[in-house]
């Protein structure tokens, strides 16, 4: 589970996002990715070095160059985990239904409605 965690606090980010869906597109270095977005190319290495530690893009040096590239496969099994665990996990959904019907009820005892001369206020 921690590596589902991982990489979604690695994608939770909109400048890694875009830059992780960018580099899904074609190969890049650091330089190429400045160039397409607003970003200093210190934050971009910071980006990067996020998304390769959660495994998401891969580093390859040619010659000066580092070239960065999406791992798509690493997403695609994020993808099928989640399958399993909404939707081969049915212990987990009822978890879930539970935990929903219980909030639901809390907020009925604990927030009711009164009507006070011309208005109807909410009191919680």
């Amino acid at each position: 589970m921690n590596d589902l965690v991982n990489t979604f606090r690695a994608l939770g980010q909109d400048a890694r996002l875009r830059i992780y869906l960018l580099l899904t597109q074609t190969p890049l270095c650091v330089c190429q990715i400045e160039a397409a977005f607003d970003i200093s190319q210190s934050a971009i290495s910071q980006h990067l070095r996020v998304l390769r530690e959660a495994g998401l893009v891969t580093s390859t040096r040619r010659g000066q160059w580092v070239i960065y590239e999406a791992q798509p496969s690493v997403v695609e099994e994020i993808c099928s985990r989640l399958t399993e665990i909404t939707g081969g996990a049915t212990g987990l959904m009822l978890d879930l239904e539970t935990a929903l019907e219980r909030a639901r009820q809390v907020q009925v005892e604990v927030c009711s409605f009164e009507e006070d001369g011309d208005s109807d206020r909410e009191q919680c």
